[in-house]
């Protein structure tokens, strides 16, 4: 049940932001997001640099297009796996009951 509310919340966010835009914009933004998942999920800042140095050339998308994408949709989940963990262990301090190491 509370799964979901929480995927009709979403999508009431996408609506909402999505009718900000043109329909012309919303359907570059959605090829754009094609685009951005045929590189492997970049992060937003990866996406916008490939996008602007020219790494990849004869693209019908610009920054608008990639920055519009990540504005209604947010970051993919793709992309945040394995990102979101602790990769180094932290290190426990021992005390005894005088408080000394």
């Amino acid at each position: 049940m509370e799964s979901a509310t929480i995927r009709i919340g979403f999508l009431g966010k996408i609506l909402a932001i999505s009718s900000m835009y043109s329909r012309k914009e919303v359907r570059k933004v959605l090829e754009a997001g094609e685009f951005t998942r045929s590189l492997g999920y970049p992060s937003e800042k990866e996406a916008v640099e490939i996008v602007r140095n020219g790494n990849v050339t004869n693209i019908l998308y610009c920054v608008d297009d990639i920055w519009r994408f990540f504005d209604i949709y947010g970051q993919q989940i793709p992309a945040l796996h394995g990102k979101m963990t602790n990769k180094h262990p932290t290190r426990a301090m021992m005390f005894d009951s005088e408080g000394t190491i």
